[in-house]
């Protein structure tokens, strides 16, 4: 039986902060940053591993190394609540689709349910063996994909909390997965550079492949779904193709290791990661068309809220970054005098 349990919470008046608007350099419109104040006892504000925006877009919520699940306005900037049941640092959120539940996992090996408009503990939903790296809600909200440092991923029946579905995947160092936007298919990749994907009507799988040469940190696939995006620590963005399982085009990334992809409604690719920037690519053109400079650590999480992207770094900031109009190539970071760049080994 799954366990109910009282919510702690960090009190709001402690974290309360407001957005801050730092201009980008040489473009215009100005993006927007939010950033915990100073801690009254000296702790270094937390590393931020994953965001994601609720449906709707009131409310954004972050998850990283102090254990905590941050929501906050989105409209104001405000922090709503500091929601506080994992003991451990949480590497996952998702919202989903009906945005009723939020979703998170970690290092503790606990999948957490939220009810973000009461800022209150829903459940524990369920318990892995090993640490959570990713999770996905089905299209339709009825499943839960989870996969984390071992070679099983998990399909959760949301409504009841059994597992419908077990899928075989490639390592034991599983880094992330996604659904394709008919929930037709389900991708999943990790340290060993192979993706695979299965049909998610018979569990079949539908391709696997040798894509990269180093972990694999994100997964997204085409709105149509033909092509597969990857994003490796190998500096490289790989396209591959959904029927045949074949590469298609590689975009490759100089001295950055990418870890997060987004796909905007234009059709443009963003990606980021250990160059601290943003990049748009135009996919049918295959080159990049656009930056997006600010953050000072490694961006570790993209999401979109319509036109709107969403970036989370090892800097500590929650940023959000219109991207109309088209921004140009910046020419230089911005150099921002109080931000922090936590030290730290492997993520």
């Amino acid at each position: 039986m799954l366990r109910m349990l009282t919510t702690r919470l960090c009190l709001p008046t402690i974290f309360l902060t407001v957005a801050q608007f730092t201009a980008v350099w040489g473009q215009s419109p100005s993006h927007q940053v939010f950033r915990l104040p100073d801690d009254p006892h000296h702790r270094k504000p937390p590393v931020m591993s994953a965001v994601c925006v609720e449906p709707g877009g009131l409310r954004i919520a972050t998850v990283g190394d102090d254990h905590c699940v941050r929501l906050w306005d989105r409209s104001s900037g405000a922090l709503l609540h500091c929601l506080q049941e994992h003991v451990d640092w949480v590497r996952a959120a998702a919202y989903a689709p009906d945005s009723k539940i939020l979703a998170t996992g970690g290092n503790d090996r606990q999948v957490i349910f939220w009810d973000t408009e009461r800022g209150a503990l829903l459940k524990v939903f369920a318990q892995h063996r090993r640490a959570i790296s990713d999770m996905a809600f089905s299209p339709d909200g009825k499943h839960l994909a989870v996969l984390g440092f071992e070679n099983t991923l998990h399909v959760y029946d949301v409504a009841t909390g059994a597992i419908t579905t077990r899928f075989d995947c490639p390592c034991l160092d599983m880094r992330t997965l996604t659904y394709s936007a008919d929930g037709e298919l389900l991708a999943a990749a990790g340290r060993n550079g192979l993706v695979r994907v299965w049909h998610m009507t018979d569990g079949s799988v539908a391709f696997q492949a040798q894509v990269h040469s180093q972990r694999i940190r994100d997964v997204v696939f085409s709105p149509d779904r033909s092509l597969l995006i990857t994003a490796s620590e190998d500096r490289s963005i790989c396209a591959t193709n959904t029927v045949t399982g074949q590469q298609v085009f590689v975009l490759p990334t100089g001295a950055c290791k990418v870890y997060c992809l987004a796909i905007l409604p234009d059709g443009r690719l963003a990606s980021a990661g250990s160059d601290n920037r943003i990049t748009l690519w135009d996919l049918q053109r295959r080159e990049a068309v656009s930056s997006l400079e600010g953050h000072t650590g490694t961006v570790t999480a993209l999401a979109l809220d319509g036109e709107t992207l969403v970036s989370v770094s090892y800097d500590t900031t929650l940023r959000l970054w219109p991207t109309h109009p088209v921004p140009a190539i910046a020419e230089r970071p911005v150099q921002e005098a109080n931000a922090k760049k936590p030290t730290a080994g492997a993520r």
